[in-house]
């Protein structure tokens, strides 16, 4: 791991990469109470200060417990993985329930909505995870298949090859893995998916409270269905599931129960259709992650790229299949007639 002396210090850059990003969430989450007055604002002041407090610790010990869990199983007791920070790392969806619990802990304690302090933990969250994203790039991480072997025309892997892939042989379509063979960077795309995703919260207004951490939370696990198999380092895997699509799965359906019964409180009905679009999608993106690896005997003519681009389309369909859902339940009268 690349370090950094600072006055005979040595600091870990991932670390320090780390430790700005939650600077710049924290500046951003703050800034909020610029924009109250008096004794409301001293109250904001502090709820926000508080959750800042619980948020940081309990987001640190979700994300490291989650990840021990998921990757050492029933002796993590008997070993110092969860204290050893040298192995393994965080498991994101780890760090967003400790800071979930923060943001419902602060809501308790300060008597404010819970809803609507999730909206407020959005676009800084969002800024978090694309500065993770970014940073892995400094450890070796988030890089997908080799891409001499991508365009191999020997191979037959995809539609596309190349006599002489060394146009891509470099950052920042590129970067080498353990063994030194360059890789796609797709911890480009996640990062830079996380700042779009930032970009379209940041522009809405007048929705229901906790509408846009829904929105965000949406946005960013339908693209995860995708962008996580386009991952080949160590990611966190139980058998052959990768832990984290399932639980981006786990986290749509979810966007998609809590919108659905929304709807139903306002005297919608069930939304069937998106049900069952939503459904299809996640068979979509299973079935071509079982024709990547050539398990399904009528999809082996697909080649790997067709593959990835198909679970693509079914990504970006999950997220359009759940947003009129999220739309009516969360996006007011007024906003919608605008």
């Amino acid at each position: 791991m690349k370090t950094l002396a600072i006055g005979g210090i040595r600091i870990q850059t991932y670390g320090l990469a780390l430790a700005l990003g939650v600077c710049c969430a924290l500046v951003l989450f703050l800034r909020g109470s610029r924009q109250k007055r008096g004794a409301e604002k001293e109250g904001f002041s502090a709820s926000l200060s508080l959750f800042a407090l619980l948020a940081i610790p309990l987001g640190f010990l979700c994300g490291r417990l989650s990840q021990a869990l998921i990757s050492q199983g029933w002796y993590l007791f008997r070993q110092d993985f969860l204290f050893n920070f040298s192995r393994g790392g965080y498991l994101l969806y780890g760090v967003m329930a400790g800071i979930v619990l923060a943001a419902w802990m602060t809501s308790r304690i300060s008597h404010r909505s819970f809803p609507a302090l999730l909206d407020r933990i959005a676009a800084p969250g969002l800024l978090l995870i694309a500065v993770c994203r970014f940073a892995e790039g400094l450890i070796g991480c988030g890089y997908g298949r080799s891409i001499a072997e991508w365009f191999d025309p020997m191979l037959e892997q995809n539609m596309i090859t190349l006599e002489d892939p060394s146009f891509f042989l470099r950052f920042p379509f590129g970067i080498p893995n353990y063994y030194g063979e360059m890789c796609w960077s797709i911890f480009l795309l996640e990062g830079i998916s996380a700042l779009l995703f930032l970009r379209i919260v940041t522009k809405r207004r007048s929705v229901a409270p906790g509408g846009v951490f829904l929105l965000a939370l949406l946005l960013y696990a339908g693209a995860q269905t995708w962008l996580e198999s386009l991952r080949a380092d160590s990611l966190p895997r139980w058998g052959f599931v990768r832990v984290n699509q399932l639980l981006s799965g786990i986290a749509a359906a979810g966007v998609l129960t809590l919108c659905s019964l929304r709807c139903l409180r306002h005297g919608g009905s069930w939304p069937w259709g998106s049900w069952a679009g939503m459904l299809g999608c996640v068979g979509l993106i299973i079935a071509m992650e079982f024709a990547v690896e050539g398990k399904i005997a009528f999809l082996q003519w697909m080649k790997m790229d067709l593959c990835y681009g198909v679970m693509g389309l079914g990504s970006l369909g999950l997220i359009l299949c759940i947003r009129p859902v999220w739309k009516a339940s969360c996006i007011s009268p007024a906003t919608k007639t605008s």
